[in-house]
C-alpha cells in the first residue's frame, strides 16, 4: 500500500525514476527496522522522497509544505525535520 503512495506522490510531482528507487529502499529498509504507526507512515514517506530528491534531482526543489500538502497539512515541519532526521541517522548519514 505504501508503495503505491510513494509511486503516485513521485509522479504528481514529476519526479525521476532515480528518486522514486531510492525512496522505496529507503522506506523498505527504514520500515524492516523500525515499527510505524498507521499515522506516521505517510509522514515517513514523504520524508524518503524529500531525501531522494536532496540525493537525485539537481533542479527540483521540493518544499516540506509541499510535500506535506498531500497530507492536508496534517504534520507540522517540526515532524519532517525529526523523521528525516532519524532516517538519516539510521542510514549513517548524519
Amino acid at each position: 500500500m505504501w508503495v503505491e503512495s510513494l509511486i503516485e506522490i513521485s509522479e504528481d510531482l514529476k519526479l525521476s525514476q532515480d528518486v522514486l528507487h531510492l525512496a522505496i529502499y529507503l522506506m523498505d529498509i527504514y520500515m524492516d527496522n523500525h515499527l510505524i504507526s498507521k499515522d506516521e507512515i505517510t509522514l515517513t514517506i514523504l520524508c524518503a522522497l524529500s531525501i531522494g530528491i536532496k540525493m537525485n534531482e539537481k533542479n527540483c526543489i521540493v518544499e516540506m509544505n509541499e510535500l506535506n500538502s498531500f497530507t492536508s497539512d496534517y504534520y507540522n515541519l517540526c515532524h519532517f525535520r525529526e523523521r528525516e532526521s532519524d532516517i538519516l541517522f539510521f542510514f549513517g548519514w548524519d
